[in-house]
């Protein structure tokens, strides 16, 4: 690792030679001499590939790397390999910064060299562009007491504390020095839960930026608009692997709730409720198997609910007592 790179900006690269550009330009306007741009070109059959490469040899401190296909997770670990900076920043190709952002990282990285930080986002959907931002203010989280509160807030409302790896920067060896890695999501679901709820746990100081820094383009087709199946059995798999990393630093009975609640409720909405979104007689008998499951039955009968507002005690009462049908009547008043 050099110290004349302070931050790292990794792009995996997917079959987006129409959003690339965007994405690219977004970056290479507002770059410095102290940062690099590593594409992970993810085998890539359009011509996404190309148009990295032809970056790459016509800019300084600008790398393509050429894989076969390995999904998102592949090429994020990929490019924290292949990274020589300090710190490291995930852009999604079809995404891209919004002004000011390397510089007002480059800010908090000289100023407090903290192991994370955090910072707020736009969704742009069409010529709409929405202003997302977590509850947490502005500032440095370092005392065991902040550390925690963050975890249980993570935990407890992962939408509003914003998750996605593309809205944090992580120190290199604080990375490599807790051996984290990107699992993906075909296994678990979502793999930047897995992620962050581990940096969380491992960190010992985290910079929240109370601005957007980063344009989140929603598009139809994209893995948040479409049918996911086997989404359970991966939710599933990302609740127990959270539950072992936690165990491993001795954290788990202090947070166990909180990861029953992350659990139950990431199983109620998305899971059950894109079944419940479609309604043949195999989504239904798949919401009857699911409220019958172990894991899942554990998991409420363990939870403790009593924090619960009165709307929430409800649907978990109906979840714990496997009423699917009350489910489906709900979801149907709803929509």
């Amino acid at each position: 690792m050099t110290d004349a790179i302070l931050l790292s900006i990794i792009i995996p690269v997917y079959n987006v030679e129409s959003y690339l550009p965007r994405c690219a330009e977004s970056v290479f306007s507002q770059m410095t001499n102290e940062c690099e741009v590593i594409f992970v070109d993810d085998g890539s059959t359009d011509d996404s590939g190309r148009i990295c490469d032809n970056y790459a040899s016509s800019m300084a401190n600008v790398s393509v790397v050429h894989k076969k296909n390995g999904g998102l997770s592949s090429a994020r670990n990929v490019g924290m390999k292949s990274a020589s900076g300090q710190y490291l920043l995930f852009v999604d190709s079809d995404d891209y910064l919004l002004r000011n952002a390397i510089d007002d990282l480059l800010s908090i990285i000289v100023s407090y060299a903290p192991d994370i930080i955090k910072f707020d986002y736009t969704r742009i959907l069409g010529d709409e562009g929405t202003d997302v931002s977590s509850p947490l203010k502005d500032g440095l989280y370092s005392s065991e007491s902040e550390l925690k509160e963050l975890l249980h807030r993570s935990l407890r409302d992962e939408h509003s504390m914003i998750l996605s790896a593309w809205s944090h920067v992580y120190n290199s060896r604080f990375i490599e020095s807790n051996n984290l890695l990107f699992v993906s999501e075909r296994e678990i679901g979502s793999e930047d839960y897995l992620f962050n709820l581990q940096a969380y746990l491992y960190a010992s100081s985290i910079y929240h930026i109370n601005r957007c820094l980063y344009a989140y383009v929603a598009r139809d087709g994209s893995l948040t608009e479409i049918y996911r199946p086997k989404l359970y059995e991966k939710y599933t798999d990302l609740y127990k692997r959270i539950m072992s990393s936690f165990q491993s630093k001795d954290a788990y009975g202090l947070f166990s709730n909180d990861i029953l609640h992350f659990y139950i409720w990431l199983v109620y909405a998305p899971v059950l409720q894109q079944e419940l979104a479609i309604g043949r007689k195999e989504n239904i008998r798949r919401v009857r198997r699911i409220l019958r499951s172990h894991d899942f039955h554990d998991a409420l009968e363990q939870y403790d609910s009593s924090t619960l507002s009165l709307k929430q005690k409800f649907l978990y009462s109906v979840m714990k007592h496997r009423l699917w049908i009350i489910l489906y009547v709900i979801y149907l008043v709803k929509r």
